[in-house]
């Protein structure tokens, strides 16, 4: 609980840093957001820690503090950072859901991601010059991660999978406002959407996932 509380204060003290305009002490605490998710398992016995989630914690990580620099070569490392870190969440997703229901309706879910997938590259794509391909590449990995989640809600109808498909929603809406950021013009606090999409993200799964490891701990620990 105390874990809880911290991350909580931790999230909302970064935000209002930013919000209020003092990104320059803001940026001293930007790498120790995401490990201190960490902190959410404090309490919990668990056995095994999820290999792969820390993975991705580790690579979001990695991620933030590239992008925390200037310039193309920061930035596709930024975005490779990430693009390990949902593939981590991808795997972890996937090897959760039953296998019967990896098939039906939901696939056409993927299909409408696609789309909004194209819309948003076609509104950005004239801007993105040598960037195309990395960012084709990292919007397609995102929207397949948020359709796994989806599969994962068909397979167990819980509040942890509830938790998963928001917190990856808000992933590509903040992915999708930082683009729109970087690419196009800079809009009114767009750092703390951005950021406030981003971490909400980041504690909706982590929340999820914790609450699926509670029910099932001897499979889930150690994928």
């Amino acid at each position: 609980m105390i874990g809880l509380w911290f991350v909580r204060l931790f999230f909302i003290f970064y935000l209002l840093l930013v919000l209020l305009g003092y990104t320059d002490i803001a940026f001293y605490f930007k790498p120790w957001l995401v490990p201190s998710l960490l902190l959410l398992f404090a309490g919990n016995k668990f056995e095994y820690l999820n290999k792969k989630l820390v993975i991705a914690l580790f690579f979001s990580t990695l991620g933030d503090v590239f992008l925390m620099s200037e310039g193309s070569l920061f930035f596709i490392l930024g975005l490779s950072s990430f693009l390990i870190a949902h593939l981590a969440y991808i795997s972890i997703f996937y090897e959760l859901t039953n296998p019967v229901f990896r098939k039906g309706i939901y696939n056409y879910l993927l299909f409408g991601l696609f789309i909004y997938e194209f819309i948003l590259l076609q509104y950005l794509w004239q801007n993105l010059e040598g960037m195309k391909a990395p960012v084709l590449i990292y919007a397609t990995t995102i929207c397949v991660m948020l359709w796994v989640a989806l599969l994962l809600f068909r397979t167990n109808k819980s509040k942890g999978s509830i938790l998963i498909i928001l917190g990856a929603l808000s992933f590509v809406c903040s992915d999708s406002l930082l683009s729109i950021r970087l690419f196009m013009d800079d809009f009114e606090y767009a750092q703390f959407w951005v950021m406030c999409t981003y971490l909400l993200a980041q504690y909706l799964i982590i929340s999820g996932l914790l609450l699926l490891f509670k029910k099932n701990s001897k499979s889930i620990l150690k994928l």
